[in-house]
């Protein structure tokens, strides 16, 4: 599949997550709707957050780097998205069941560069 379908089919999904999560958002009370309607606003958010800030760090890589594997670039992007979302995600989470403290966003952050960290080395001893 060639980079071009892959972040048209991306900006494709992200405008239809963003627009199932913005009608969730006006047409739903969330504490009428129960768990399908929060399952609704957290599966549609971190989809569109994913696809949002894997096309913006695609994007700014494309235009700062010079490396012609843009594979590579997607590859990246992608990840780094995947774990930004989830982190995000967590902390809305815990900030509904008023849980957040100021240790929780450090805490996951730390885990979440960790993981990233993990995951860049993984890939480069893989690559030898």
């Amino acid at each position: 599949m060639s980079i071009r379908t892959i972040v048209w089919g991306l900006g494709f999904v992200a405008a239809v997550c963003w627009v199932a999560w913005a009608l969730t958002v006006v047409n739903n009370n969330p504490n009428e709707g129960g768990q399908t309607v929060l399952l609704s606003f957290y599966i549609s958010l971190y989809v569109a957050l994913v696809s949002t800030i894997t096309l913006a760090g695609f994007g700014l890589r494309r235009q700062l780097g010079n490396n012609e594997l843009r594979h590579a670039y997607l590859q990246v992007s992608f990840r780094q998205a995947f774990i930004g979302g989830a982190l995000l995600i967590a902390l809305l989470a815990l900030q509904s069941v008023r849980l957040l403290a100021w240790w929780d966003i450090l805490l996951l952050a730390a885990v979440s560069l960790l993981l990233e960290l993990y995951l860049r080395s993984n890939a480069r001893s893989q690559r030898i």
